[in-house]
């Protein structure tokens, strides 16, 4: 077998929670909402985070220089209460998606066809009614589970300020709306309040693969006061001390100000530049404690495939890539690792995916045929979203390590449209007999893609599908003799 020191299992609890809204104000009398719970960081850290892919995926020679989702943003509004994760949510980041799979680019139909910060709060948070505040990951949660309403749908009179931007309650019949507009997903990037680099190429990584990232931010009273484009802070950063606040990252530029994000607020057009300010890569590592991306199911292009995938396998050791064939059989969807590996071997695996979707990582053996998950490693989620994903696993640090025990070896690979229960389909492989890839038939059935409408490479793991059915699950199985 091969052993996966790192793999714990965690339980994922999403709480909704509340907590006072933050205002800062100062001699000149600035005093603008905020309104993100005090628990929010601690929410935020039990969420799962989107995989590591290899290094190369975040140089800055591999991703464009600069790039901006601004042209499908709404015209930036000022939020009345404590309701900054709504606005930066709903009205920010899920405007986009949506304008962005319309191409929408006038700002005034952006901003008609935006959606209501007031529905995701009350949604969120119906017993506050004061709508002192929120957990960003309750708020973000919402738009997958329930979905968002669009304004348009929101017949309230902007005059009614209460009821306009705080309700006190919903009609019903407004969440079967809001359910044609959910997410697919989202995703943590980050949760550090530390200053680190990571978090500069995380976000704009998302970004230029088309996906807005909602940002958590501690904000001293400096960051209230910009009247220019750039927000130059006088404070330390110091995470704890000050109010935090949600907003949008809908930009970066690495030759502007040294490197910056450009980040939508919710504080009106006076603010900063017409309602959107530049934070410099240095300050936004400083000051941002948490990053999520959200992101909508896009069909592939007609041509595209489905699925399209591989796996390499390289001896940590020797610093050698095996080499692996497919089993000379019409119906295989199995491929056989040409190097036998022994007790005490070290290899890393490098997963690709180059279509949106969750993939999963099994591991069993001919004769301790107990399955484990080797990915999603613990604390990660299984969604591969970008154009080109490569995951090393466990990591680029780390390796697995060949046992003692004799026989064969078999990864098996999973690749879905949609989040299996990934420890309930451990359980039913663990108590059922057979080979893997008979279990997983077993268990799937009618939803695994034939073989024969896989395109296999024949001489290393690659592979697609060009099959039109997103319920479909596509199974592929890695085999090691193990001496």
């Amino acid at each position: 077998m091969i052993k996966n020191i790192f793999l714990k299992i965690v339980v994922i609890l999403i709480i909704c929670i509340t907590s006072l809204v933050g205002f800062s104000q100062d001699d000149a009398g600035y005093n603008f909402p905020m309104g993100i719970s005090e628990n929010d960081f601690e929410e935020l850290e039990k969420m799962p985070q989107k995989a590591v892919l290899t290094r190369s995926f975040y140089d800055a020679v591999n991703l464009p220089n600069a790039f901006s989702l601004k042209q499908y943003a709404p015209i930036p509004k000022e939020q009345k209460y404590g309701t900054c994760a709504a606005w930066a949510t709903a009205y920010a980041a899920r405007t986009i998606i949506e304008a962005k799979a319309n191409n929408w680019t006038d700002k005034e139909e952006i901003t008609k066809n935006a959606f209501s910060p007031a529905f995701t709060y009350r949604i969120t948070e119906p017993s506050n009614k004061k709508c002192k505040g929120a957990s960003t990951l309750s708020v973000v949660s919402s738009l997958k589970m329930v979905g968002a309403l669009p304004l348009s749908e929101w017949e309230v009179d902007e005059n009614d300020k209460k009821e306009y931007y705080c309700p006190d309650e919903l009609d019903v019949d407004l969440s079967v709306l809001a359910s044609n507009f959910k997410i697919i997903d989202f995703s943590k990037l980050f949760s550090d309040p530390k200053p680190r680099g990571s978090k500069t190429e995380k976000v704009k990584l998302s970004l230029s693969n088309g996906n807005p990232v909602v940002i958590m931010m501690s904000c001293p009273d400096s960051f209230q006061r910009i009247s220019a484009s750039v927000w130059e802070p006088k404070e330390y950063p110091n995470f704890g001390k000050y109010g935090n606040h949600a907003m949008t990252v809908v930009s970066y530029d690495n030759d502007k100000f040294g490197g910056a994000f450009e980040i939508q607020n919710s504080w009106g057009t006076d603010y900063a530049d017409g309602g959107y300010v530049w934070i410099t890569y240095k300050d936004f590592n400083a000051f941002v404690y948490g990053a999520i991306e959200l992101f909508e199911y896009v069909a592939p292009e007609p041509e595209a495939p489905l699925f399209k995938g591989a796996l390499s396998v390289l001896n940590t050791e020797t610093n050698k890539k095996l080499t692996a064939s497919l089993i000379a059989n019409e119906s295989s969807n199995t491929y056989k690792v040409n190097e036998p590996l022994i007790a005490g071997s070290r290899i890393r695996f490098y997963l690709q995916n180059n279509e949106s979707a969750y993939v999963y990582v099994l591991g069993t053996g001919s004769v301790d045929t107990s399955v484990n998950k080797l990915f999603p490693v613990a604390g990660t989620t299984a969604l591969l979203n970008y154009k080109e994903n490569e995951v090393p696993l466990p990591s680029e640090e780390h390796y697995f390590e060949m046992d003692n025990t004799v026989g064969k070896d078999y990864i098996s690979l999973l690749y879905s449209k949609e989040v299996l229960d990934i420890d309930k389909l451990l359980e039913f492989l663990n108590d059922s007999e057979g080979t893997i890839d008979k279990k997983i038939f077993d268990i799937f059935d009618s939803q695994i893609i034939p073989n024969n409408e896989i395109q296999f490479n024949k001489n290393e793991v690659k592979f697609e599908t060009f099959s039109k059915d997103k319920s479909k699950i596509m199974s592929i199985i890695i085999e090691f003799d193990h001496n």
